[in-house]
């Protein structure tokens, strides 16, 4: 009976032994930092959690480019090139505005109809993102001018990165 006992717990000792190992060794070869993080990654420590946090405070809109896609601008919409270098990437609104450049001044093109948001703040999920935009909805078909869009950029505040083009 004794002999059983000392086998079992030799076997619970080498069970735990092997799994601290395992661990250990499991997380040392996960990157720091993905770019999209889970609530489970956080909470399991997946994620190093202060690492995590200091790509956070280094999250900047520098970081962040809004480019159009070649051969997509149409009086009626666009399709945009989104890119995020941050470590982590930053959140986005669905919301945007359309400024018209006038006398060398960007204002703000007033919308034809009332403008609804949806409540969306999501992280993009890729560094590279396209996202196509039919503005004429909101504002009708533009004229021929300079214009630019702007999307809601979340960093450690809230900012606008902006994306410029021309209806010819």
């Amino acid at each position: 009976m004794k002999k059983k006992f000392v086998i079992i717990v030799i076997i619970i000792l080498l069970l735990l032994i092997t799994g601290y190992f395992y661990i250990r060794n499991k997380k040392s070869n996960i990157p720091q930092i993905p770019h999209c993080v889970t609530q489970l990654q956080l909470i399991s420590g997946e994620v190093d959690m202060e690492e995590y946090k200091k790509a956070l405070k280094e999250q900047s809109i520098d970081n962040v480019s809004l480019k159009i896609k070649k051969d997509t601008i149409t009086k009626a919409s666009a399709t945009f090139i989104l890119t995020d270098k941050n470590k982590v990437f930053c959140k986005y609104s669905n919301e945007y505005v359309i400024e018209v450049k006038k006398n060398g001044n960007w204002q703000i093109q007033v919308p034809i109809n009332p403008i609804s948001w949806d409540l969306l703040v999501t992280t993009l999920g890729t560094e590279v993102s396209e996202i196509s935009i039919a503005w004429d909805k909101f504002y009708g078909e533009l004229e021929k001018g300079k214009y630019r869009l702007g999307i809601k950029c979340y960093t450690n505040k809230e900012e606008i990165v902006y994306a410029e083009f021309e209806i010819k």
